[in-house]
């Protein structure tokens, strides 16, 4: 029968009163720089945010409408076209996402038949 005796490695120098002291304060310093930056990240991403608002638009679109063009212009949007058999009425729906109250883009609906 062998005995395996690992020798444990051998443990860090203590640190002096004197080094302990300088160590917290860094650990502290750097700890409130960020938090610092955390917080000023967040506010300043709450304030871009809060400047976005939802706009909705709702037509009801002409009974013998035949076919449908869309046209975002420069809009940045995403189209989806949805059918719903409940519906009592042909209508189209649109929302948008507007940066200031000046810049909502308003539906607007001819029927070229």
């Amino acid at each position: 029968m062998t005995t395996n005796t690992t020798l444990a490695p051998p443990a860090p120098a203590p640190l002096s009163a004197g080094g302990r002291g300088p160590l917290r304060v860094l650990l502290v310093v750097a700890a409130t720089v960020v938090i610092v930056i955390v917080l000023a990240l967040l506010t300043t991403g709450a304030v871009g945010l809060s400047a976005l608002r939802m706009v909705a638009d709702r037509q009801t679109l002409p009974a013998g409408m035949r076919s449908l063009t869309v046209d975002t212009a420069d809009s940045p949007m995403a189209v989806r076209i949805l059918s719903d058999r409940e519906a009592a009425e042909p209508r189209v729906e649109v929302r948008t996402v507007a940066s200031r109250r000046g810049d909502r883009q308003t539906l607007s609906i001819t029927n070229d038949a």
